[in-house]
């Protein structure tokens, strides 16, 4: 009897001991694992800022106007130039960064003047124009010499929106091949983090900028964009980014 419940005895310390080594085991694997999917969380949501961020500093304000003259008046097919009295503050475009183009989406002759819209238009009887508003457009001057007719029944309707420009994408793809720290520290990006960036365009023109990757963890999303190219169109591309 004494010997069994000796036996019982080592039985219960062998088992506390077994429990204790399992417990230390399980709290040493959490430590050197947890860590790792800490970062990995951390790089998401540095992917899921960083996206924002470069939206951010490739958007700009967009208006888009459409104008209809009106063909009963004579004086619509008078002249080349024409001048829309208060088209400029009835659309509040009030600085003259702005691109005018025909139906075809042919671009047109244009000025300031004032709060007036001259177009010096490339065939008199054109009577439809868009007119693109953003502050990332050359501002037009003027031409105070163009013989011109002021019209004041013309019609039409505005949109004004935010857009991704493809000038502010170059301008970001040429920040970061030229100062790639300096730009990580104007994102805020954390020092221990890299990443690379491509600007995918309609025609499957692929420009792209990045890093040595030096990570197997590389985090990456593309997402489709729609953007005003160089010639103030609307059209659709891709934007690639990746983290490490």
């Amino acid at each position: 009897m004494k010997r069994g419940k000796k036996n019982r005895k080592g039985t219960h310390v062998g088992m506390i001991l077994s429990f204790v080594i399992f417990i230390t085991f399980v709290v040493f694997l959490y430590m050197v694992v947890n860590p790792i999917i800490n970062t990995g969380e951390d790089k998401k949501a540095t992917l899921d800022y960083l996206r924002t961020k470069i939206i951010e500093n490739v958007t700009a304000e967009f208006i888009s106007a459409s104008i209809q003259l009106n063909s009963s008046n004579p004086f619509s097919t008078s002249k080349n130039c024409i001048i829309l009295e208060g088209f400029l503050a009835s659309t509040e475009m009030y600085y003259p960064n702005i691109i005018i183009q025909d139906k075809n989406g042919y671009i047109q002759e244009a000025y300031a003047d004032f709060a007036n819209l001259k177009i010096n238009r490339l065939n008199k009887d054109f009577l439809f124009f868009r007119a693109y508003y953003s502050p990332e457009f050359n501002a037009l001057g003027d031409n105070p010499s163009l013989s011109c007719y002021t019209l004041k029944d013309y019609s039409g309707s505005v949109k004004a929106d935010k857009y991704i420009f493809e000038k502010n994408m170059y301008e970001f793809i040429d920040l970061y091949r030229n100062n790639y720290e300096n730009l990580k520290t104007q994102l805020k990006i954390p020092t221990e983090n890299e990443f690379g960036f491509a600007f995918i365009q309609r025609n499957g023109t692929k420009i792209e900028v990045s890093q040595e990757i030096t990570s197997k963890n590389v985090y990456a999303d593309e997402i489709p964009i729609q953007y005003v190219n160089n010639n103030s169109n609307i059209v659709t591309g891709f934007m690639n980014i990746k983290i490490w």
